[in-house]
């Protein structure tokens, strides 16, 4: 039993660390896309590399134990990027806010 929790948990960082690797990618992708001479390319290219990334990621966890660890990998994969919009939302919230308090102060 403490063997399958600790695969569990495992499986878990293991899901929560490509769901990083995923939106570092996304955003060093976002970074750089105006000092390419073909930003489309770039995108196209930055997705499916996101996507198979995760796709292989997901199907050797898949291959190598059962469906649980799956389900938990997929948990913190999903999670980290729940977290991290949230986060990014109250972020963006703030900004606005400070400049509608900035835009008033100056009329």
């Amino acid at each position: 039993m403490t063997n399958l929790i600790l695969t569990l948990m495992i499986a878990f960082a293991a899901g929560v660390m490509l769901g990083l690797l995923s939106l570092l990618a996304l955003w060093y992708s976002l970074q750089t896309l105006s000092r390419r001479s073909y930003p489309v390319l770039q995108m196209v290219a930055g997705m499916v590399f996101r996507i198979v990334l995760a796709t292989v990621a997901l199907f050797a966890i898949m291959q190598f134990s059962d469906w649980h660890h799956l389900l938990a990998s997929v948990v913190g994969f999903t999670l980290v990027r729940w977290l991290m919009t949230q986060r990014l939302s109250q972020l963006n919230n703030l900004i606005s806010n400070r400049e509608r308090s900035g835009a008033t102060e100056n009329k």
